[in-house]
């Protein structure tokens, strides 16, 4: 929802997660829920941390492996996210039913500039998975893989699920950024987009 509250939802998550690890300190669950609120916040660091915590207690659920990852590529380290997407994708026993770790591999790729590797991935997870922000990122892409008639069929998907996406929503939507992050979001998530003519503003 563009236009959600993201300030006062964010600063509930944090609460929440607070009283959750508070009343349960061995709770996995709590952990990788605080850890994607300190993420949000742009506390890389204590999200890591948290993120750690919930490995910790629970080092076979591949879905804290994937939130790793995750938390790596938006502090635009995706070479060592990959790394621990392999480590979830061997402890799922059907690897692509962890759509995070499927989306995560889909992201990583595309930071990495590795435009065929992350056309893969990210099909594979569009085919039972549908978002506007994976859309988005498979429209980037196809556009930097130079196939403009899939990036055109595929940004026509994206606005009708998602009507007047922009570059500056895409941008807003993916605030805080870490500054390594957003030197490989410019380059080739959001310059994707303008690749593919999705608008500025």
């Amino acid at each position: 929802d563009p236009n959600a509250d993201r300030g006062r939802l964010t600063r509930e998550m944090y609460e929440d997660s607070a009283r959750a690890v508070g009343l349960d300190p061995n709770n996995a669950r709590a952990w990788d829920r605080r850890a994607h609120a300190l993420l949000y916040l742009g506390r890389w660091d204590q999200a890591l941390e948290a993120n750690a915590t919930a490995i910790k207690l629970d080092p076979d659920e591949s879905e804290y492996l994937s939130n790793r990852a995750n938390i790596m590529n938006h502090m635009g380290r995706p070479a060592e996210a990959l790394a621990f997407i392999d480590r979830a994708l061997n402890t799922e026993a059907t690897p692509f039913s962890n759509s995070t770790a499927a989306w995560t591999v889909c992201e990583s790729y595309l930071l990495l500039g590795q435009a065929d590797k992350a056309v893969s991935s990210c099909e594979k997870v569009a085919a039972g998975y549908r978002d506007n922000w994976l859309q988005a990122q498979l429209v980037a892409a196809y556009a930097d893989q130079g196939d403009m008639t899939k990036a055109a069929a595929a940004k026509t998907e994206l606005l009708r699920m998602a009507p007047g996406f922009t570059v500056a929503r895409a941008r807003a939507a993916d605030q805080p950024q870490h500054p390594e992050y957003a030197k490989l979001a410019e380059k080739y998530f959001y310059e994707g987009l303008r690749k593919a003519e999705i608008p500025e503003q």
